[in-house]
């Protein structure tokens, strides 16, 4: 099974759908409601047509939600083609978040996925 897709703008997308999946088990079965946080994007225009979007602002992490016991949960997802991840492509934004998310006693971590 490959998880990644060929284009740079689906890397990791393999990886989210199934979670995805997983949450939809999850609030089925009254465990967690937890859904993916939209990138915040805007649409560039030339002339008219829709030519592309980049990032109005950094985003926290991938996905956020509540447990069924009422605490919060945070968490970043990150997909590697080596056996080994580097640390490094987690953004320090996100890393302050995830300590805020640990500090104030909720669940917070990093899902990593490698093929290997």
């Amino acid at each position: 099974m490959v998880a990644r897709y060929n284009k740079q703008g689906f890397r990791g997308r393999w990886l989210e759908d199934m979670i995805d999946n997983t949450n939809k088990m999850y609030a089925h079965r009254n465990i967690a409601l937890i859904t993916k946080v939209p990138t915040p994007t805007q649409v560039v225009r030339s002339n008219g047509k829709i030519v592309g979007a980049r990032y109005e602002k950094k985003s926290t992490v991938d996905f956020n939600g509540i447990l069924d016991d009422g605490r919060y949960i945070a968490f970043d997802t990150k997909e590697c083609q080596k056996p080994a991840f580097s640390f490094s492509a987690v953004l320090s934004h996100q890393v302050e978040y995830l300590k805020k998310v640990k500090e104030m006693n909720g669940e917070a971590f990093i899902l990593i996925f490698s093929e290997r």
